[in-house]
């Protein structure tokens, strides 16, 4: 039965993508899981993508994070971010993931690991930095001691 269910909802949850992705698009919130229940379990985990502009960085810039997914560019050219703390953590609970991704072809943007910049607080797999180019995405989740690469996908 529970197999039923979660077929149903993904069939019902598709038609949410199946509009003409223009028509209807107007920088609101989408969401793509609310409540479910399956067998009496309760799912509640509701991913909310708002859609947002590429924050053009300097180096001295502090990356403030306003959604799920944050696109990035260096403004006017590459850049190697230097402002401690890297991330604007103001408002961010601890254990929230975000995904910043990278937006431009040679407008890229290097992340620091606090290994290479005290007090970035970004604490990155092997302390290796990342430069984020056009489709680059890391994913950090934000805990004690700042914030903890999940992944990386150097495109």
């Amino acid at each position: 039965m529970k197999y039923v269910v979660i077929i149903a909802w993904l069939i019902l949850g598709i038609r949410m993508f199946a509009q003409d992705p223009i028509e209807g698009f107007d920088n609101e919130s989408f969401h793509i899981l609310d409540t479910l229940y399956v067998d009496d379990m309760l799912i509640d985990s509701m991913i909310t993508f708002t859609p947002v502009m590429a924050q053009q960085l300097d180096a001295g810039t502090t990356i403030t994070i306003d959604g799920f997914i944050h696109p990035v560019e260096g403004n006017s050219g590459a850049k190697v971010m230097t402002s401690t703390p890297t991330l604007d953590t103001t408002d961010i609970a601890l254990g929230t993931p975000v995904m910043i991704v990278g937006q431009h072809e040679t407008f890229l943007v290097t992340l620091q690991d606090v290994s290479n910049l005290g007090g970035s607080a970004l604490n990155l797999s092997g302390g290796n930095d990342f430069i984020l180019g056009a489709g680059d995405v890391i994913w950090l989740r934000r805990d004690l001691g700042g914030w903890w690469e999940l992944l990386r996908v150097d495109n």
